[in-house]
């Protein structure tokens, strides 16, 4: 209880700072800010407000993490931070919806992307890019320095996964992270499998994720190679590093997450694990292969796709989550492809 007190005070005071530091900027400036929260929709925020930033107009960022976002993709000149930075053990998220949206003087720049008859959808529901925006991200890399290890991995052809798990949390009901792979074994499944190709697989994620600290152990005890922990070979986990390594890689298989957007931008190929159904799926599938989470009706005894947002009682449901048979024969067809077996297997 006084934990949560703590934490509430904690998130309020940096509240007040950010609405006020938008407050005292807006008087003389423009600046451009959004409402959607968290690392994936911040790259994606970045990249399309791309033309609109210029010596009149700067990108505001209230968190450290934003800031390291922003200033991969423009020069320091054309941003501007809250007067107290978040820093990164706080949750964006967290603080945007449940302290910013909804405040008078929070006023975020919202972009829509025309999908097709007349629709238009948010830009964190659309993960591709188009001609300009790749070669955006492709000239923000070449000037970006990029860490020694990543690229020589890199030479081979590479395969990049992320899973999100939380079985260590104790608020680990059906609901929470509803898009998140429980069954953890299919996963090792996976990685063993791609360690008898010759290629190899960099594992995206921090020491914080709780797959990473199980995966050293794993690694060592069935003696695997090619594979590689994203954390180990990055000097510091730089934007620039993800971003290079989406860019040069053969594609991304695993959860969706904000570690899958610069394969999304840059058009690469990309497997959704257990992912939870949307109503924009059907305007990604030009880069997309979904893996559907199931939930099982007890009563009526039909399955249907998980759907996000949708709330499920475990007395009445159960979830189906994809299996190891599902994702191999997905990567076989859609990433693996013949030719490119027959490419690694002359190696």
């Amino acid at each position: 209880m006084i934990w949560r007190l703590i934490k509430f005070l904690i998130y309020c005071c940096y509240s007040k700072m950010i609405l006020f530091s938008i407050y005292f900027y807006k008087i003389k400036k423009n600046i451009l800010y959004t409402n959607d929260f968290g690392f994936g929709d911040y790259l994606i925020y970045c990249v399309e407000v791309r033309s609109k930033v210029n010596h009149k107009t700067k990108i505001f960022c209230f968190s450290k993490l934003q800031n390291e976002i922003a200033s991969f993709f423009f020069k320091k000149k054309y941003i501007i931070n809250s007067f107290i930075l978040m820093p990164r053990f706080m949750n964006e998220t967290h603080m945007g919806y449940n302290f910013l949206n909804g405040k008078k003087i929070f006023k975020p720049t919202k972009f829509t992307r025309l999908v097709g008859n007349g629709i238009k959808a948010p830009i964190s529901q659309i993960h591709n890019g188009n001609k300009n925006s790749i070669q955006f991200i492709k000239k923000r890399i070449n000037s970006s320095k990029i860490s020694n290890k990543i690229i020589e991995t890199l030479r081979k052809p590479t395969l990049c996964l992320f899973i999100k798990n939380f079985s260590k949390n104790f608020n680990n009901h059906m609901n929470f992270q509803i898009r998140q792979t429980r069954n953890l074994n299919k996963i090792n499944h996976l990685i063993f499998f791609l360690s008898r190709l010759k290629i190899n697989i960099i594992i995206l994620g921090k020491n914080k994720d709780h797959y990473i600290k199980l995966l050293p152990i794993i690694i060592k005890k069935q003696k695997l190679k090619n594979i590689f922990l994203l954390k180990d070979l990055s000097d510091n986990y730089s934007i620039s590093d993800q971003a290079y390594t989406a860019l040069n890689s053969i594609g991304y298989i695993g959860s969706a997450s904000g570690a899958m957007d610069f394969f999304g931008l840059l058009n690469k190929k990309i497997i959704l694990i257990d992912h939870v159904f949307t109503n924009f799926d059907k305007y990604r599938k030009k880069n997309f292969k979904f893996l559907y989470k199931k939930v099982y009706d007890k009563q009526k005894q039909i399955t249907k796709k998980v759907h996000w947002y949708k709330f499920y009682n475990p007395k009445k449901y159960k979830f189906i989550e994809c299996t190891f048979e599902d994702i191999k024969k997905a990567l076989l067809r859609y990433i693996l492809k013949p030719s490119l077996i027959d490419k690694l297997s002359r190696l």
